[in-house]
């Protein structure tokens, strides 16, 4: 029994980074304040991710004119990061705050954080190849676009890409161990960045020239279709850039560590700082959606204020005014239907005469109707 619980914790030991005693781990005080710190970080980070991520989502399935194949892959970057939130973020503040008292745990902790990290990342990685491919296409071979980048294709390569990398991650992760899952994550990030970089500098240059050809002349259809297309460039550069300032630091960190077998007290405070720093990007992508794409915004923006006007609430003028708007009722199909089938009376008798007005008030259990009459 003493075996087992010895072995345990030299292999928790081994996993976690966070050791107190030895000459070149941490002391008591220093432990505490990177404690506190770090967990606090992470769990203010995640708190900001998931609401905004979540608005996202609300935009999206609230309006239908969202639903374009561009916006689509914003709307699987948008779940990778949601994905990030939920769990990465926990899992890391909770291997920090377990790390002294319960190492075991605090490994078992930094397992489901790695291995939700890696998927995130990597389909972060993707998400954002897609997206320069796609605005590649739409500026460089605008024809082919409409073609070749339709919902269902999206939808169809979203579907697939999701299946086939939470195959390859049950498949080949190795408990406490980087394995060949570890090297297949890195190996499609290697595939991808390069891909990434080469479409964002083709789009940047192309931008500029677009730049300057809408300043020397008049606007028309074609530059505000430029325009337009130059806004959309600018979103995907800035994901990029975002997305490339959050996580080189880890990658440089990991390599320093690795192969130049970087130890000590400050290798380990620089790990463990640029794995929370690379995690930064989920929270602010959603701001960023909202600051650089006008139709998110306006979305965005409609669906918070209906939502202000439901919690205002008691006006019953406003509630009328919602479903009768001149000659047409709007917004109230499901009602229509439920008192045709129940009192067969046609739409104008159902907008004007009282006693509809009543039975219909009494199906949906308003309590007073004295607006009505």
């Amino acid at each position: 029994m003493r075996t087992s619980n010895a072995t345990g914790q030299s292999q928790a030991s081994i996993c976690t980074l966070f050791r107190v005693g030895n000459e070149n781990d941490f002391s008591p005080n220093v432990y505490i304040i990177l404690c506190v710190f770090l967990a606090t970080t992470n769990i203010a980070i995640a708190l900001l991710t998931i609401p905004g991520n979540i608005v996202i989502f609300f935009a999206f399935s609230r309006t239908s004119s969202l639903r374009t194949p561009s916006n689509m892959l914003l709307l699987c970057l948008s779940i990778c990061d949601f994905l990030a939130g939920i769990f990465a973020e926990p899992f890391h503040a909770a291997e920090i705050i377990l790390a002294m008292n319960d190492p075991v745990k605090a490994c078992t902790m930094k397992d489901f954080y790695s291995i939700s990290m890696f998927i995130t990342t990597v389909a972060s990685v993707v998400s954002l190849s897609f997206i320069s491919v796609e605005r590649y296409l739409a500026v460089f071979h605008p024809l082919q676009h409409s073609l070749w980048v339709t919902k269902s294709k999206v939808f169809t390569l979203m579907i697939s890409f999701w299946l086939i990398w939470s195959l390859v991650t049950g498949l080949t992760h190795t408990e406490h161990g980087f394995g060949t899952w570890g090297y297949s994550c890195f190996g499609t990030i290697g595939l991808c960045l390069p891909v990434i970089l080469f479409v964002n500098f083709k789009l940047f240059m192309e931008t500029r020239r677009h730049i300057i050809a809408i300043q020397s002349c008049s606007v028309g259809d074609e530059e505000r279709r430029k325009q337009m297309e130059t806004k959309a460039v600018k979103m995907t550069v800035w994901l990029v850039g975002l997305f490339l300032v959050c996580n080189l630091p880890i990658l440089i960190i990991f390599l320093f560590r690795k192969v130049g077998k970087w130890k000590g007290q400050l290798s380990t405070i620089a790990w463990l700082h640029a794995n929370t720093f690379s995690l930064c990007s989920s929270c602010v992508n959603p701001f960023l959606y909202f600051w650089k794409k006008r139709d998110i915004r306006e979305a965005v923006t409609q669906m918070l204020k209906r939502k202000s006007e439901q919690q205002k609430g008691g006006n019953w003028k406003n509630l009328r005014d919602n479903y009768i708007k001149g000659d047409r009722c709007i917004d109230c199909d499901y009602s229509i239907k439920r008192y045709k089938k129940h009192y067969t009376r046609t739409l104008d008798q159902f907008r004007t005469s009282s006693y509809c007005w009543f039975k219909w008030l009494r199906i949906h259990f308003i309590p007073s109707a004295s607006f009505c009459c």
